[in-house]
């Protein structure tokens, strides 16, 4: 899994700051704010403060 933090996300319109959760290649958790737990499974977590994210490209 991959957490996204701090995204300036567009989906198409601007949405705000949020953390993504992605698992594979899909989205699975949308959030102001997302705290992954340790029993969760390997999580690579990304600062992407200030980077636009569209998902779907």
């Amino acid at each position: 899994m991959i957490l996204l933090k701090n995204a300036e996300l567009y989906a198409p319109e601007y949405v705000g700051k949020r953390d993504l959760l992605i698992e594979g290649d899909k989205i699975v958790k949308v959030a102001e704010s997302i705290c992954v737990d340790a029993d969760e499974g390997l999580v690579k977590t990304m600062d992407v403060s200030g980077k636009k994210v569209v998902p779907g490209f």
